[in-house]
């Protein structure tokens, strides 16, 4: 079993980043006797000149020299494709290892002269973790310049946070590590009320009515109906009275609710509502989606999604991140009307 370790620091124009060098495993034995082995990761902007040309073969021939594995990604004058590029470099290791690694890295200019090596990254182990299923799309839509990405998994109380990736290439769309990491989101989001006594609820079946909103650490999840909760769960919707409002989000799948300023800001609620078909609904968490409004009409965008659990062991961390999602593509309108795609 393999495990992906991403390395998160990035450089600007062109970047060197070294390999790995195993260290002790904590028992007093070494796991490589032999010279380190080092992986040069290069990203050039430019390369059709002559003199970049020249530059880029200079590169090769000394990596080739110096025994290098040499990763050469060129970023056809776009600095958004070389912060691609750094994010492709990825370092493959055994799941199940005795040894731990380390990394370094270094800056090289247009003339060719590299800085000093960094100081090493903590020291890097890698849990012997089953990696997480990965997250299903289930739906997307485009409407005014925006687009919403929905999705599940089967596991999420596993899942530390989930990473969506978007570009607007087709060439690009086909491997996570050259697109743009556009949003991490939290597993779970709790429903909770802010500083201006609001919050938001978002549902998939579109919210028609709001019946009750209590304090999510006295409600009962399994009320049946939903709307039978405890006699000391306090229902702050109808003590709201005139104050309590609910303004629908444009898209008919959620709301705003006013009118909470009894509780304290940061309070975790659950709401109990009637959604588009009348039917009692019980939440106290955000569903897992995004709404991309970074987008520009007409323009084509890719989207997948991976799973990410931290693993912590003592005082470091290993994030083991999960297979890729299907790729889904939408193109944003710029009318205020909604379309789904599939």
């Amino acid at each position: 079993m393999s495990r992906r370790l991403r390395r998160k620091t990035s450089f600007a124009l062109l970047t060197l980043l070294s390999a790995l060098v195993s260290c002790s495993d904590g028992a007093g034995h070494h796991g490589m006797k032999h010279r380190p082995q080092w992986v040069l990761g290069f990203s050039q902007l430019i390369a059709g000149a002559n003199w970049n040309a020249a530059n880029t073969e200079s590169i090769r021939k000394a990596a080739r020299d110096a025994g290098i594995e040499l990763r050469l990604v060129n970023a056809d004058r776009s600095q958004e494709k070389q912060v691609a590029a750094l994010r492709s470099f990825v370092d493959s290791v055994d799941g199940l290892l005795k040894n731990r690694y380390f990394y370094r890295a270094a800056n090289i200019d247009a003339a060719h002269n590299p800085s000093l090596f960094s100081l090493s990254t903590p020291v890097v182990s890698v849990p012997d973790v089953r990696p997480l299923e990965a997250p299903v799309i289930t739906r997307v839509l485009s409407g005014d310049h925006r687009v919403l990405v929905r999705w599940t998994h089967g596991h999420p109380v596993d899942v530390s946070r989930f990473n969506l990736y978007r570009t607007d290439q087709l060439a690009l769309s086909t491997d996570p590590r050259t697109m743009l990491l556009r949003e991490t989101v939290p597993s779970v989001r709790r429903l909770e009320v802010t500083v201006e006594g609001t919050t938001r609820l978002r549902y998939a079946g579109g919210v028609q009515e709001i019946i009750g909103v209590y304090r999510r650490d006295q409600a009962d999840p399994l009320a049946s109906p939903p709307h039978n909760q405890p006699p000391g769960a306090i229902n702050f919707w109808l003590k709201a009275d005139t104050r309590a409002v609910m303004l629908p989000d444009t898209d008919g799948y959620g709301a705003t609710l006013y009118g909470l300023g009894a509780l304290p800001a940061g309070t975790e609620v659950t709401i109990v509502f009637r959604d588009k078909k009348g039917i009692e609904r019980l939440v106290d968490s955000l569903p897992l989606e995004f709404d991309d409004k970074a987008v520009d009409a007409g323009r084509d965008y890719f989207y997948c999604l991976t799973a990410v659990r931290v693993v912590v062991q003592g005082s470091t961390s290993s994030e083991i991140e999960s297979e890729v999602s299907r790729i889904v593509r939408c193109r944003p309108i710029g009318l205020s009307s909604q379309t789904s795609l599939r």
